[in-house]
């Protein structure tokens, strides 16, 4: 499983898993914005420092810093892949979402940022496209990690566009962070991309980030970290309110090996990143089909988890619910139990279903984004019958801890939402005293 992260770079650290960093890429071609002598692109993934703290990247000497605002190195692909493959089991800092996963280092962000071009073919090329004047990547990613952006909406025929239509053709995931300008993402580039997974930040207690970027564009949501205590906007910064991984303590090149804690959709991008990576492995390990692209959107979309706190602006269908997606992409269907969910089509009635007293079918049906005036019914038949729906999980056989339910007398029940979540809905079909014989079950959505 190989996840490219299109980033600064990397550097070295006994945390990381760097046997593809020689075989990753430095796609900037700017010698000011790369740091070396001369123009041109370099092989090799390797982060050599993104600092302006030197005079020549003020803006008043044709750079990107203005006074009194020069950084030094962020180190921010190290901290990003970390938070994707930090290694387990070796008595070092922390694990990664996917510590078996080879991180593929595509450098694109160097002093100052980056540019569209370089991004673009950096994404061909980290996809298994060729590049003009680049060596064919022999390690292609399955999934594209992308903590960058800029403005600009993303609309069909930009190069961004096009290399990411390119890449999710060859059968690569792009996730991309929503942005950490606090506005709507349609407007921000890759983030507004056709295909993307667009990913939002959300604090410790589930609430929008307060930095977050929102919209239609954005799928999901995943911990970036809310900064300050109870995610508030504004106080003194908290440990917990951090995503820590691993980093580097040079200030202009690289130095010691570290960890720190950061904050951003740049941290909540490689959460959802690492689950996608997860997920395709489960589905290979399953032997079940390798989920498309567009299938792990459904996937990710569909079991993330209900926001603790309602957003005021939208940042996607949940917050993404990793062990409920890797169990999806395994084929595992049972929300819980042994039992297992038979999935239902939409607009689909199962006829001459039959149960005793206490007992009763499991059925499955995956709601998509946008979907209205769900009903989930049972009618004819005859006997007892109660019906319970929970979202993500099943409801016990008791209804006990059912999202919703109808237990009125008779075969007659119904479920009726007008806007339904994003996700998938378990009904079970109980038999109340008695139980029930050649009962109908129907469910059903509009778009």
């Amino acid at each position: 499983m190989v996840v490219a992260v299109i980033d600064t770079g990397i550097t070295q650290h006994p945390d990381l898993d760097l046997s593809l960093a020689d075989a990753g890429y430095d796609f900037i071609s700017n010698a000011f914005i790369s740091g070396r002598a001369s123009d041109g692109r370099v092989a090799g993934g390797w982060d050599t420092g993104d600092w302006t703290s030197d005079d020549k990247y003020l803006e008043s000497n044709g750079g990107c810093a203005p006074p009194g605002q020069q950084s030094d190195s962020s180190w921010h692909g190290t901290h990003v892949a970390g938070t994707i493959a930090m290694l387990t089991n070796n008595a070092l800092g922390m694990v990664g979402i996917a510590p078996q996963a080879r991180i593929l280092p595509v450098r694109a962000l160097g002093h100052c940022g980056g540019t569209t071009a370089d991004t673009a073919d950096a994404i061909v090329w980290a996809s298994g496209g060729s590049v003009a004047g680049v060596p064919d990547n022999p390690n292609p990613a399955e999934v594209i990690n992308m903590s960058l952006g800029g403005p600009g909406i993303c609309s069909n025929d930009t190069i961004t566009a096009q290399a990411i239509a390119a890449a999710i053709a060859r059968g690569t995931t792009v996730v991309v962070a929503a942005g950490n300008d606090g506005i709507d993402a349609g407007g921000s580039t890759p983030a507004s991309c056709p295909g993307v997974i667009n990913v939002a930040a959300t604090g410790i207690t589930g609430k929008r980030a307060f930095y977050s970027s929102y919209g239609n564009s954005v799928t999901l949501a995943g911990p970036g970290g809310g900064v300050y205590p109870d995610d508030g906007s504004s106080g003194t910064a908290v440990r917990a309110g951090l995503i820590w991984s691993s980093l580097n303590r040079g200030t202009h090149a690289p130095g010691e090996p570290s960890y720190a804690g950061y904050s951003g959709t740049s941290m909540a991008a490689p959460h959802v990143a690492g689950v996608a990576a997860l997920a395709i492995s489960a589905a290979v390990a399953n032997n079940q089909p390798v989920p498309t692209p567009a299938r792990l959107r459904e996937i990710l979309t569909q079991t993330s988890i209900p926001f603790p706190v309602k957003p005021t602006l939208r940042i996607g269908a949940g917050i993404l619910n990793a062990n409920a997606a890797v169990a999806r992409a395994a084929g595992v269907t049972s929300g819980g139990g042994e039992q297992q969910a038979v999935l239902l089509s939409r607009g689909a009635t199962i006829s001459a279903v039959s149960a005793t007293a206490g007992e009763g079918p499991l059925y499955r049906l995956d709601v998509p984004v946008n979907a209205r005036n769900l009903q989930i019914r049972t009618l004819s038949g005859r006997g007892q019958v109660k019906l319970y729906v929970r979202t993500t999980r099943a409801p016990g056989a008791d209804g006990s801890n059912a999202d919703y339910s109808s237990t009125r007398p008779g075969t007659t029940q119904s479920v009726q939402l007008a806007l339904p979540a994003t996700d998938s809905y378990f009904i079970r079909v109980v038999g109340g005293t008695g139980g029930y014989s050649n009962l109908s079950i129907m469910a059903n959505y509009a778009l």
